[in-house]
């Protein structure tokens, strides 16, 4: 899907969530229903970040900010999860890169 923004072009769209990116920024939006009128709108959650990497932080940040405690609790599990997957896959290619030599 691709979308003309005020001032970027909707890059992907998942869920409720869009990825918008023009030429210096990427951010992400999130599709909210107003349930009093029925309109949908968009808001602004994560960016304007120069690269992925910071909108991935400025994201998490937000996710974390916005969250109450038992949701914060489980996302500090699945990000500890993802990290030793991560770190699992390291030592994977670390093995795999040693036996070829």
């Amino acid at each position: 899907m691709v979308k003309e923004k005020e001032t970027g072009t909707c890059k992907a769209k998942v869920g409720t969530l869009r990825l918008y990116g023009d030429r210096w920024n990427v951010w992400i939006t999130r599709e909210i229903k107003n349930e009093k009128t029925g309109k949908t709108y968009e808001k602004r959650i994560a960016g304007y970040s120069p690269n992925v990497s910071m909108l991935a932080e400025s994201f998490l940040d937000s996710r974390i900010n916005d969250s109450d405690a038992k949701t914060a609790k489980q996302m500090l599990k699945e990000l500890d999860k993802a990290r030793k997957e991560y770190l699992k896959l390291l030592q994977d290619f670390a093995k795999e890169k040693e036996l070829r030599k």
